[in-house]
């Protein structure tokens, strides 16, 4: 889950009276999460971040299902401290289940449109293999629906001199 964040200094906006060595070091970003909207009870994500940036948080040791907050601290040169929290959120890493629908649902040759509906947006097409039987697995071009995330069409040309079960497999 990509974090991002901002951190500025009134010592580090290039205004009068600016005094530098008050402002922010190098890497003065450090990030948390919390359970609860008690920001005191928290949970080192990382630490020694530069000012600006994003941060891709690997979430997938946390429970699905959960609400959770960020919180982006940042500490200057004399140890002053500044924070950010943000609103709850809900961590979700299932992974998406996939509805399979080809047309023809039976067909005596002719090409088969293979449609994937995915449960959750997906930044890109599933990899889709169809085995016909007696035949090596062949990979599927999937594309997505037009203003879609969720829907995604391929089409399978079929091998007449196999018969009999087609296979669709979806990852």
């Amino acid at each position: 889950m990509p974090i991002e964040y901002r951190a500025t200094d009134r010592n580090d906006l290039g205004g009068p009276g600016e005094q530098k060595w008050l402002g922010l070091p190098l890497r003065p970003v450090s990030l948390y999460y919390s359970k609860t909207a008690n920001t005191g009870r928290r949970t080192l994500i990382v630490e020694g971040l530069v000012a600006t940036g994003t941060y891709a948080w690997d979430t997938r040791a946390l429970p699905s299902g959960e609400t959770y907050r960020v919180i982006v601290e940042a500490t200057d040169h004399i140890g002053e401290v500044g924070l950010d929290v943000s609103e709850l959120f809900t961590i979700d890493n299932a992974p998406p289940t996939f509805l399979v629908e080809a047309n023809p649902p039976l067909s005596r040759g002719e090409n088969v449109e293979i449609t994937v509906r995915s449960s959750k947006p997906l930044a890109e097409a599933p990899a889709v293999t169809i085995k016909q039987q007696g035949l090596p697995a062949v990979p599927i071009e999937m594309r997505a629906a037009p203003h879609s995330q969720e829907i995604f069409k391929g089409l399978y040309q079929t091998d007449p001199s196999a018969d009999g079960v087609a296979v669709v497999s979806v990852r």
